[in-house]
C-alpha cells in the first residue's frame, strides 16, 4: 500500500503543501483542502484517501 513520505509547505506557493508518496513527488496541493484529510507522514494511504488525493492534484493540473 502507498506510504505518505512527506508533507511540507510548498517555498513556491503559499498556502500549498508538497506531497510525497512512496519518497516521490505527488503534488503540491492546497493546505486548507488537505486539512480534513488527516493525513500524517508515514501513514498507509487506504486507497479512498489517495483516489481523494488524485483528485485534488487533477483539479490542480487542470
Amino acid at each position: 500500500m502507498p506510504t505518505l513520505t512527506g508533507l511540507a509547505p510548498d517555498p513556491h506557493q503559499p498556502g500549498y503543501r508538497l506531497v510525497d508518496v512512496d519518497r516521490g513527488r505527488f503534488a503540491s496541493l492546497p493546505a486548507d483542502a488537505l486539512q480534513p484529510l488527516d493525513l500524517r507522514v508515514g501513514a498507509e494511504l487506504e486507497p479512498a484517501l489517495l483516489d481523494r488525493l488524485r483528485a485534488l492534484a487533477d483539479v490542480e493540473a487542470a
